[in-house]
C-alpha cells in the first residue's frame, strides 16, 4: 500500500479487548524458527506484547481502530516477510523528527544488534499496551518515552525540548502500520545535540548496554539538502522517511 502522511484527525478512538490474535500452529512455528535464527545471529531482542490492528476506519475527522494483541516476534516476522493481510501483524508506533536551533533535522541510525541493523529512521518506537487508556492511544506518552530512551532528550526539560506536537498520521506501507508523526524542537544546535548524544551513548556502553541508535545524522532543512541526503544514502532507510522530510523541507 502507498504510504500517506495525513493531517491528524480530530478524534482517535480505539477499542481493545486484550485478546491475543489466534495463529495456526504451523504459522506460529515459522515465527518461532525465524525468531531463533535472529537470536543466534546476535540480535538483542525482547519478545514483548504489541498491538495488533484488527480493523481500522480512517476519515479526515476520525480514526477508529479495533485492537487485539500479539507478540513482537509475530510483528517482526510480518515486517520481514511478504504476508497476506490476514496473517500480518499491523501495529502502532510513534516517531519524532527532531529539529535543532540551527535548522538541522536529526535522523538516527539503528545499531547492528537491533531488529533493523543500520537502518536510518527517526527516533521512536512501538506503542506499548500501557499506552492505551479508556479508548485512547497515548501516542505522546510513547514518543516522550522513546526520545528519552534513544536520544536522552527529556521532553519535560526546556533545555532539551521546547515544543513537541503531532504533525501527521502515517498510513500504508508494506506492513500497514499506523504511526503518529511528531515534530520535536530542541534549543540545542546540531553540534550540541551531537555531543549530548555521544555522551549518552558512551555512558550506556560503559555500563555494558547497547544503545539502540548508534549515531545521529544531520540534514540541513532546505529541500536541496534533503534531496541530496536521500540520493546519497546506501544504508537501509525506513519507509516513511523520504515522504516526511519532503513534507517539512523548505
Amino acid at each position: 500500500m502507498k504510504i500517506q502522511l495525513r493531517p491528524v484527525p480530530r478524534r482517535i478512538y480505539a477499542s481493545f479487548d486484550h485478546d491475543y490474535v489466534q495463529l495456526s500452529t504451523d504459522f506460529q512455528q515459522k515465527i518461532n524458527t525465524y525468531w531463533q535464527q535472529l537470536l543466534k545471529g546476535g540480535r538483542d531482542l525482547y519478545n514483548g506484547d504489541v498491538f495488533y490492528i484488527d480493523q481500522i476506519t480512517l476519515t479526515s475527522e476520525k480514526l477508529s481502530m479495533n485492537l487485539k494483541q500479539s507478540t513482537y516476534k509475530h510483528y517482526l516476522y510480518s515486517v520481514n516477510h511478504n504476508l497476506h493481510h490476514s496473517l500480518r501483524c499491523s501495529s502502532l508506533f510513534a516517531a519524532a523528527l527532531i529539529k535543532t536551533s540551527d535548522h538541522y533535522f536529526a535522523i538516527g541510525q539503528m545499531g547492528e544488534h537491533t531488529s533493523t541493523p543500520n537502518r536510518l529512521q527517526c527516533p521512536g518506537g512501538g506503542v506499548e499496551i500501557d499506552d492505551y487508556d479508556q479508548h485512547h492511544i497515548l501516542f505522546k506518552q510513547t514518543i516522550v518515552r522513546e526520545l528519552l530512551e534513544e536520544v536522552n532528550l527529556d521532553c519535560h526539560h526546556p533545555q532539551h525540548i521546547t515544543k513537541l506536537y503531532p504533525a501527521y498520521i502515517k498510513t500504508g506501507g508494506h506492513n500497514g502500520n499506523i504511526a503518529m508523526m511528531f515534530q520535536a524542537f530542541t534549543p540545542m544546535s546540531k553540534n550540541e545535540l551531537a555531543q549530548h548524544f555521544l555522551s549518552y551513548t558512551n555512558d550506556l556502553k560503559s555500563k555494558g548496554q547497547n544503545p539502540e541508535l548508534k549515531k545521529l545524522l544531520f540534514i540541513r532543512h532546505r529541500r536541496k539538502d534533503v534531496e541530496n541526503f536521500l540520493k546519497e544514502r546506501s544504508e537501509p532507510v525506513v519507509d516513511y522517511l523520504k515522504y516526511w522530510l519532503r513534507c517539512v523541507a523548505i
